[in-house]
């Protein structure tokens, strides 16, 4: 936004006398099932926040990160507004009165503790690639980290054979996401600083969480000297099938790919990108909330489909999230669970 403070006051005297035609499409309603959690109650309360914050509790601003960046109210609203923007402002506004949510904090913590090795010992990085799993995939999945873990091994000789960069070891550091979300713009650069330093050498890094693609790939942040490809794109380099049968939920954040599939003429399942619930701010601040915007998801996909249905998905965080949704007749794939077909 050009002029912050204009443009938050714009957006919310637009969304202020709105009949909330954005509801039925924004993940944190389905999720919440409060006003609170939707996009009106959220620039409700942002403005009275912005506008006096001295009585504010963690509560309070806590209903401002209910919020994916889906862009889906915007899409249906008539005025356009801007609603995941208007509410990023507010965040850093309020965040430099010293009021952010706990557990953005604790995400912060624990990005800062991560050790930051990468190939194991004698594992030269030139002409490599490396992955980096996400802080949103290590929450909603633990468990699939070691799956993806052995990646690099099973597509060895397809990497050869491409002339594709072999994935040979994780990255365990942050992308700088959590400092971003928590109004901290010096230490995302930091981050990003760090990450590009252990990286030097490296020929890819390989990315399993869009979101976490986005902040790296965001024309204002520090460009990392090494290039970057979601997991999925990786994979289809390497000649990893799509799976049979399957139906393509894209999510919010993937972007098609000429490269991806281009004769495959996939199914896709919704027509238009919805949001599964779990991208962040929202599934860090409000995991249970989260899991319920998964399961509602999950549930429309079956009732789509007419019964049990295999949803396809690009983005590894975004699977994990509608796995933990548990809905009966729904099997979430993802590139990765073909790499033996490949």
């Amino acid at each position: 936004m050009s002029d912050h403070t204009t443009d938050f006051a714009s957006a919310v005297a637009r969304c202020a006398h709105c009949p909330s035609l954005c509801e039925p499409v924004c993940p944190a309603t389905l999720g919440d099932r409060a006003r609170g959690g939707t996009p009106w109650g959220k620039m409700a309360l942002a403005a009275a926040l912005v506008a006096d914050s001295t009585t504010a509790s963690e509560y309070d601003v806590g209903w401002l990160y209910h919020c994916t960046a889906c862009g889906a109210c915007r899409a249906a609203c008539t005025h356009d507004t801007p609603v995941s923007d208007a509410l990023d402002v507010a965040r850093r506004l309020l965040a430099t009165r010293g009021l952010v949510p706990a557990p953005i904090r604790a995400l912060r913590a624990a990005a800062e503790a991560r050790s930051g090795d990468l190939a194991p010992e004698g594992v030269g990085l030139a002409g490599s690639a490396f992955l980096l799993t996400g802080c949103a995939l290590r929450q909603a999945d633990p468990a699939r980290l070691g799956v993806l873990a052995r990646l690099g091994e099973l597509t060895r000789e397809s990497a050869a054979a491409r002339r594709v960069p072999p994935l040979i070891g994780t990255v365990d550091l942050c992308c700088g996401l959590p400092h971003k979300l928590g109004g901290d713009d010096a230490a995302f650069d930091l981050a990003v600083a760090r990450l590009d330093n252990a990286l030097q050498g490296a020929a890819l890094l390989v990315v399993t969480d869009q979101a976490c693609l986005e902040a790296l790939r965001d024309p204002a942040a520090p460009r990392l000297s090494v290039p970057t490809a979601s997991l999925d794109d990786y994979l289809t380099r390497l000649g990893v099938p799509f799976p049979d049968g399957a139906r393509l939920f894209g999510g919010c954040r993937s972007e098609p790919s000429p490269r991806r599939d281009p004769a495959l003429g996939a199914p896709h399942w919704p027509e238009t990108a919805h949001c599964c619930g779990g991208a962040p701010p929202y599934a860090f601040v409000a995991p249970d909330a989260a899991r319920g915007a998964a399961r509602e998801v999950g549930r429309r996909a079956v009732l789509a489909h007419g019964g049990p249905v295999k949803l396809f998905v690009p983005d590894e965080a975004c699977a994990a999230h509608l796995r933990k949704g548990k809905v009966e007749g729904l099997q979430v794939l993802t590139r990765a669970d073909g790499v033996g077909r490949a």
